[in-house]
Order: C-alpha cells, then sequence, then structure tokens
C-alpha cells in the first residue's frame, strides 16, 4: 500500500478535511491514519506507511520529530478500532458480543474518538505556539 502510493493519497484526502485548520498536518497525520487502519486492519502497517510519508513532512514544516512520531503511534493505533474496522467486529463477537448491536456502538465510538484526536492535536499545537 505505501509502495502503490496509497497512504500519499490518503494523506491528499485528509488534508482536503483538515489540512487549513491550525496545527492541521497533526490533524491530517491522525485522519490518515484513522483511513489507513481501516483499510489495512493493522497499527504497525499503518506506522510504516503513513508515517514514512507524515513523519518527514512534519519535521520540514517545523515540527519536533518525537511529536510527529507520537501523533503518528497515538494515530495508527486508534485507526485500527474506529468502525468499520473488521478487527473491532472480530474482537467482539469473540467476546460473545452480538453483530448486530455493532452499527450502534459503531456510530458512537466513530465519533468520540476521532475527535478526541484531532482536540488533543489542536491543543498540542496551541502549547506549541505559546498561545
Amino acid at each position: 500500500m505505501s509502495e502503490g502510493g496509497l497512504a500519499l493519497r490518503l494523506v491528499n484526502l485528509a488534508h482536503l478535511f483538515v489540512g487549513r485548520i491550525r496545527g492541521g498536518l497533526a490533524m491530517v497525520n491522525s485522519v490518515a491514519c484513522m483511513f489507513f487502519g481501516n483499510i489495512s486492519g493493522s497499527a504497525v502497517a499503518d506506522v510504516s506507511s503513513v508515517g514514512s510519508v507524515m513523519i518527514p513532512m512534519m519535521k520540514k514544516r517545523g515540527y519536533d520529530a518525537d511529536f510527529a512520531v507520537g501523533v503518528t503511534i497515538s494515530s495508527a493505533i486508534q485507526g485500527v478500532v474506529v468502525p468499520p474496522s473488521h478487527n473491532l467486529v472480530l474482537y467482539s463477537l469473540a467476546a460473545g458480543g452480538d453483530f448486530h448491536r455493532q452499527p450502534v456502538y459503531g456510530r458512537c465510538h466513530s465519533r468520540a474518538d476521532p475527535a478526541g484526536v484531532l482536540a488533543a492535536d489542536g491543543v498540542l499545537d496551541r502549547q506549541k505556539a505559546g498561545l
């Protein structure tokens, strides 16, 4: 997925959604990881693919390397569990969950988790800017 350019395309798509917001590059990282995590189902693949695009881009724009890596790792982990993740469905079924209740959980979780990561990115960016 990384060699074929999918990671860069997902980064560009995420940039359309949140790139214009202050701290947008960190938010682009989070949204791109969410998209990629839903496709791949693997946080490790997510970090290696999206991270190879986003971490150098964030360092070039003046972000600290540790911050760029931290955003990528935390975003990759949340990308795997945001619905419609097949991992989330498999985990819940293995735990004895009912498949018909998944959409209710998915609607709540898919709005809360990414919003929390994006809000944290915004707060950290404002702290970095001294606001």
